[in-house]
């Protein structure tokens, strides 16, 4: 009876940890593939803006809302792959 509970034990964690490996794949994919693309096709719509148009503090709103969305979309593909990284390392 003990080894029975022991294997069930083991087996529970097993199919806890490939639920989690799973979760943290679709949210790593819906990171780099949906919410950075979105956040990359806003930056360049702002960059493609005709800024002799604007005045010069609308220039620099522009340039700083670009610089946000970039640094944004930098650090939203950085967690993509260390979240991906993780997952690799545990199955080594």
């Amino acid at each position: 009876m003990e080894q029975a509970n022991q294997k069930l034990e083991q087996e529970t964690a097993k199919i806890r940890f490939e639920i989690q490996e799973e979760d943290l794949s679709k949210v790593s994919d819906e990171i780099h593939d949906n919410i950075g693309q979105v956040l990359s096709s806003i930056g360049l719509n702002l960059e493609a803006i005709n800024n002799s148009s604007l005045g010069e503090h609308d220039q620099t709103i522009l340039a700083r809302s670009v610089s946000r969305i970039n640094h944004v979309t930098d650090e939203l593909r950085q967690m993509a792959r260390r979240l991906n990284g993780a997952r690799v390392e545990k199955k080594g």
